[in-house]
């Protein structure tokens, strides 16, 4: 099932296309008054249904995600990897779904792993995917002025979450000690100041990574990264305000928040709500970095946050 949604002139988007995975029945015995609800899931239920014990051997990681993603019928859209260390022997070993293979290597990597539709019905993408931070076409929100679309915008910044990242191992080759560390993150900040600048970020010793030096540096830079998305923030806008359809995973740009807050977002969770008269999105935000204050746009608010 494929359910798409067109605002205005713009095309139709494809908000989901999945498997019929539910029926749900209210009865009541007066006349137009019974319903049925159909519980969708996206294709990424073909990927988290078998469990099963598999061995990829000698394979690049994103040969093994791309095989993952076939083998469940989905086009792969896998960004490249860093190259494996060559002096041993490397297995890989599945023991569960497709899926939670996915998510352990990207929890490896820093990788995103999800699913969406495709251009054509039944042609779901699979994506194991860095940040993608390239400009979209996404109106912004607007929380002032004459061109607000938005009633109401909360936020959050934990600083208990940036972290420093530790790991060691023993070359089995040499028996050399190898070490790595990662104290800021790589990752292209969304703002002036990077959330590893605005706190004392906790230190984390890693464990059960891989042996080679290039395991233990992904593994790092991986921890780090993921830990740098301390910002977090929801709303929700009106289709008579809000001429856009949100979807995870792109930019989308905040103003009239304040100085601090004001700036770009990446998408992580959309929640479209339609009904006969009304188009409603529920988003959630996430952002790795501050702006610079009352110099960043925040108008009003600027000295508030």
């Amino acid at each position: 099932m494929r359910v798409e949604v067109k605002v205005a002139s713009d095309d139709f988007v494809p908000l989901i296309d999945g498997l019929v995975v539910g029926n749900r029945y209210e009865l009541q015995a007066l006349p137009d008054q019974s319903r049925m609800t159909l519980v969708v899931h996206d294709d990424s239920v073909q990927l988290n249904r078998d469990e099963k014990v598999a061995l990829f051997e000698d394979m690049a990681p994103q040969d093994i995600v791309t095989s993952l993603f076939e083998e469940a019928g989905l086009t792969p859209d896998v960004d490249a990897l860093p190259a494996a260390g060559a002096a041993l022997q490397r297995v890989v070993v599945q023991r569960g779904t497709s899926m939670q293979l996915l998510r352990d290597l990207a929890k490896r990597y820093g990788m995103f792993v999800y699913v969406r539709p495709g251009a054509a019905p039944g042609a779901s993408v699979g994506a194991f995917k860095r940040p993608q931070f390239a400009a979209t076409d996404l109106p912004e929100i607007l929380l002032l002025g004459d061109q607000r679309n938005v009633a109401s915008f909360s936020a959050e910044f934990d600083a208990l979450r940036p972290l420093r990242a530790r790991a060691g191992s023993v070359a089995l080759a040499d028996r050399s000690v190898l070490a790595s560390s990662a104290d800021a993150a790589a990752g292209t900040p969304l703002g002036d100041a990077p959330a590893h600048d605005l706190t004392q970020p906790a230190l984390t010793l890693l464990t059960g990574t891989r042996e080679e030096q290039g395991d233990l540096d992904a593994a790092t830079a991986a921890t780090v990264d993921l830990s740098s998305w301390a910002y977090a923030a929801n709303g929700e806008v009106d289709i008579d305000d809000y001429a856009g359809v949100l979807q995870p995973y792109r930019l989308l740009r905040v103003r009239g928040v304040g100085g601090y807050l004001s700036g770009d977002y990446l998408i992580g969770q959309v929640t479209h709500v339609l009904t006969d008269s009304s188009y409603r999105q529920r988003f959630a935000l996430h952002r790795n970095a501050r702006s610079a204050g009352s110099t960043g746009g925040g108008g009003l608010f600027a000295g508030v946050f």
